[in-house]
């Protein structure tokens, strides 16, 4: 109305405990990440047991059976064995190998993870009732085996913006288009995190139909235990946080300012976490579906406004143009968990 007084914006005060309080953001004023990213990662480093003790040795004894080319396979002494001929796919123990003439290695896999062979010469066109015998090495285990390369993580760039087209009453400097880019960012990075990298990303279900929310956060903590090396992150629809708390899943940490888990996962109540499935259609009604990650790191290039007065302001339309974007890059960690949560329950 005519004669009001244009006076400051009251202050903004980001919302807490969403995407970007669950990580530090990285401010690249170099842009160096611009075409996209990629690493070694160690999050999902796995690795093996070996056993040191050898077991003791046994014989194995290959029979010819009635079917010609066929032996039938015993082990003493008896255990939990399975059994291969030259590297085939193993048979448990008591089953039958089909075999030809000459040397043929047999190798014993035990219950508690060692590994032995046998060598026997082996006529497959013997008279059936024909034995072949041979003790086991004292080889106990299995070669170590190793990843042949380190995974990858990848991560590519997008644009979030903020702005105005409208009629404007009095200038917007370029810190007020920062400060609305600012204000706008958090709910934006989410928004576009859970469409992209979340959802359609084939997370592994640790659930097969909604649970309560307590049954699903320990299924997520001990996917990740399994599968990953160290702390990850649980995302949720900003709706879950007063279930949380109500059920005492919320701790507050003061270094930095962050909500986790009792075992220390943090959380991340996206205001912008659009609560659909894994493959992008809306939950049901009382229902919320959490994604358990890896470390997130947000990567935030510089705030670009729109400087050019001539082109802030039509002299057409009388409308005034103010405009601030900026590059946002978001990485995170696998592996890639989700369950589905009754709220009710």
């Amino acid at each position: 109305m005519p004669g009001r007084n244009l006076v400051p914006a009251p202050p903004v005060r980001p919302y807490k405990y969403g995407l970007l309080s669950a990580t530090e953001p990285v401010t690249d004023p170099g842009l160096r990440w611009e075409l996209g990213i990629q690493w070694e990662t160690d999050f999902c480093a796995d690795g093996g047991i070996w056993e040191v003790a050898c077991g003791p040795v046994f014989t194995v004894t290959l029979t010819r059976t009635a079917t010609p080319g066929q032996v039938s396979v015993a082990i003493s002494p008896a255990g939990s064995y399975t059994t291969s001929l030259d590297g085939a796919a193993p048979v448990a123990a008591g089953a039958t190998l089909t075999v030809g003439a000459g040397a043929h290695t047999v190798a014993v896999a035990e219950a508690a993870g060692l590994q032995r062979s046998v060598t026997l010469n082996v006529d497959g066109s013997a008279a059936e009732g024909t034995v072949y015998t041979a003790t086991s090495t004292q080889t106990a285990n299995a070669p170590k085996a190793f990843d042949d390369v380190a995974p990858l993580g990848v991560a590519d760039p997008f644009e979030i913006y903020a702005g105005l087209d409208c009629s404007i009453v009095g200038d917007i400097d370029d810190e007020r288009k920062a400060r609305r880019l600012e204000n706008a960012q958090q709910r934006l990075i989410e928004e576009r995190f859970w469409a992209k990298q979340l959802v359609n990303n084939g997370a592994t279900e640790v659930t097969t139909a909604a649970v309560d929310l307590v049954t699903a956060i320990g299924l997520l903590e001990k996917a990740l235990a399994a599968n990953a090396a160290g702390i990850g992150v649980l995302h949720a629809p900003r709706e879950t946080s007063s279930h949380a708390a109500l059920n005492m899943q919320t701790v507050q940490q003061t270094a930095p300012d962050q909500l986790t888990t009792v075992l220390e996962t943090v959380w991340a109540f996206g205001g912008g976490y659009q609560n659909t499935t894994p493959t992008g259609e809306p939950a049901e009604d009382g229902e919320v579906w959490i994604y358990a990650t890896g470390p997130v790191t947000v990567r935030l290039g510089e705030i670009q406004p729109k400087t050019t007065r001539g082109d802030e302001l039509s002299r057409i339309t009388n409308k005034r143009f103010a405009l601030a974007e900026r590059s946002v890059l978001v990485a995170r960690e696998c592996p890639l968990f989700v369950a589905q949560v009754n709220l009710g329950a």
